[in-house]
């Protein structure tokens, strides 16, 4: 009687893994399907509060490869590159020998980000459609002089299997920009919608289901950043800023505070050396944390 409630209780476990494991399967095809989506709707380039992002991103971005003397002829990837918001910028600074490789796993996005470097003349920028894991394994180690993984960690649950994967293909010195969203930001955000209980989630993890949706998210604080880099990965943590620290896009809370596609060119200037100041003080504050960092 022993061995056959066994054989029984044996069966039922199986059938609950397979269960289980499809409704694993289920879950990411879903997250997929979501992040696809927004990257393929949302154009990183033409959008004019991205722009402006885009600029103060490239404020930062700038300032360390000139500062830590990247090799202008080297060569770049832009991990998760959208319609190639900064990957254009990238390859503008780049000198003649000079190269970006971009990837996501939007088709629309990478087309969309062909036709953008077409149009514009860039022709040191290659394209491909792929998730970050896999781009990056194809790499060899110690092969890329810098890498750019900015907004796409807050959608990429294994995100610090990235990270390694970065540190791996980076040569030495290489420098690696990578934003995350604040937990602070999303604090914000579920109050601003009455979430309560994705509030609650929010303090306690640090990875989950939000906003009644099927992405899973992630988000951290400044300080398990700081951990990240310097004890996880043994990497230098040249700084941390916060991208956005009192304004927002539609939807943001800090929307409220400044939009800059609302704001005439003058006033928009101001609010971008406001944030820039501000980044340095309060990265936490911001509607995501670049950190910058060197291998």
């Amino acid at each position: 009687m022993v061995r056959f409630a066994t054989k029984v209780l044996e069966k039922i476990l199986g059938v609950l893994r397979r269960v289980e494991s499809h409704s694993r399967v289920s879950s990411v095809a879903r997250h997929y399907k979501e992040v696809i989506k927004s990257a393929s709707t949302h154009d990183m380039v033409e959008t004019p509060d991205e722009v402006y992002y885009g600029d103060q991103y490239w404020h930062w971005i700038s300032k360390y490869l000139e500062s830590k003397k990247a090799p202008r002829e080297g060569v770049y990837a832009d991990l998760g590159c959208g319609q190639g918001r900064l990957a254009m910028r990238l390859a503008k600074w780049l000198s003649q020998g000079g190269a970006v490789a971009g990837c996501d796993i939007s088709e629309d996005a990478i087309g969309a980000a062909r036709r953008y470097a077409s149009d514009g003349g860039i022709d040191n920028i290659s394209y491909e459609v792929s998730d970050t894991l896999n781009f990056l394994k194809s790499r060899p180690s110690n092969s890329l002089d810098g890498v750019l993984f900015t907004e796409v960690a807050l959608v990429t649950p294994e995100y610090v299997d990235v990270l390694k994967e970065v540190k791996r293909v980076l040569r030495s010195s290489g420098l690696f920009f990578v934003s995350f969203r604040p937990q602070y930001f999303n604090l914000l955000y579920a109050t601003y919608s009455d979430r309560w209980e994705d509030a609650d989630k929010i303090l306690s993890s640090r990875s989950g289901v939000l906003w009644g949706g099927d992405i899973t998210y992630t988000w951290q604080t400044s300080g398990e950043v700081k951990k990240l880099f310097e004890d996880d990965l043994g990497m230098q943590l040249l700084n941390l800023v916060g991208i956005g620290c009192v304004s927002g896009i539609e939807g943001d809370p800090h929307e409220k505070l400044a939009r800059p596609s609302r704001l005439d060119t003058d006033t928009r200037d101001k609010l971008m050396q406001l944030e820039i100041k501000l980044g340095e003080m309060m990265p936490d504050g911001g509607r995501y944390m670049l950190a910058i960092a060197k291998k």
